[in-house]
């Protein structure tokens, strides 16, 4: 059999593919993400994907050192600033925390806070925090509202974050999908035609020659 009636291997647009994955891939991550922690939200932050927990950063009390703590806090450089995304693992027990742990807890006003451990009683179960960058402490926190402890961060990838969570990023993330989408029906529609019609030129019988005059 010729290779004029082997069966073609059909495969996609190798730009198309490449442009694909470095959409979607990102997209689907941080969709996901943002998917998840609505859902955690909405549930008072009970619903952690597998341990994990993602949230953004929405101030600037651990970009920096207050001076007054900066001996407190020598040897410990994980700064976290605003629009950074973190992730943190929840905490089985007391036992899995300790000083200078950056935790996520829950402020019955204030929502979700990120900021560092700088004291615990181990016998009543209370925790002190602070940002890096505040000069007083905050409340009393109860390990029953301790919602993880930070392992990672991304660093200004939550602007993302928050902004496929608002309207505009939806509509944006829908244009982009429908863009691809569309542009990859295109490419196959044209690629079918084209393929047609080199298997009927295939099939087609060749002009018969004619002698040189002499």
């Amino acid at each position: 059999m010729g290779k004029g009636n082997e069966k073609k291997e059909r495969k996609g647009n190798p730009f198309l593919r490449f442009l694909k994955g470095l959409v979607f891939f990102p997209i689907a991550l941080v969709l996901l993400s943002s998917f998840w922690s609505w859902i955690d939200r909405a549930s008072g932050y009970s619903a952690p994907f597998f341990g994990l927990r993602a949230s953004v950063i929405s101030s600037e009390s651990m970009a920096s050192v207050n001076l007054e703590y900066e001996d407190f806090l020598e040897g410990h450089e994980d700064r976290y600033r605003k629009n950074d995304l973190v992730i943190a693992a929840m905490p089985s027990s007391l036992e899995d925390l300790q000083v200078y742990d950056v935790i996520l807890f829950l402020d019955d006003d204030l929502g979700l806070i990120c900021h560092r451990i700088v004291q615990i009683d181990e016998d009543t179960g209370k925790i002190w925090t602070r940002g890096d960058a505040n000069n007083r402490l905050d409340g009393v926190v109860d390990f029953e509202d301790v919602k993880g402890k930070v392992i990672s961060s991304i660093p200004g990838i939550g602007v993302v974050t928050l902004y496929l969570n608002s309207p505009y990023g939806l509509l944006g993330v829908s244009f982009a999908f429908l863009f691809l989408f569309s542009a990859e029906l295109y490419l196959e529609h044209e690629k079918g035609k084209r393929e047609k019609g080199e298997a009927r030129s295939e099939h087609e019988p060749g002009e018969k020659g004619f002698p040189d005059p002499i």
